[in-house]
């Protein structure tokens, strides 16, 4: 009986991490003008066009940004 505990529990635990997994992707680019340069506190909103959920940055000092944990789709970036 003992080895039948120890195998559920086994088979338990090893499932766990499964359960709490989430599909997200990150998107991050830069800004730039005609010329190349950097764009700092730049506005960046990125629209799930298929649920309309919007997500909105602002770009640092070098015109980057980083939109994290955003859910799967396709999306139109302004």
């Amino acid at each position: 009986m003992n080895r039948y505990l120890w195998c559920f529990l086994a088979l338990l635990l090893t499932g766990a991490p499964a359960w709490t997994q989430r599909i997200t992707a990150s998107l991050t680019g830069v800004v730039t003008d005609p010329s190349g340069a950097a764009v700092p506190n730049a506005t960046i909103r990125i629209t799930n066009t298929g649920t309309a959920a919007v997500f909105q940055h602002t770009s640092n000092s070098e015109g980057r940004y980083l939109s994290p944990s955003l859910p799967p789709g396709a999306y139109d970036i302004t």
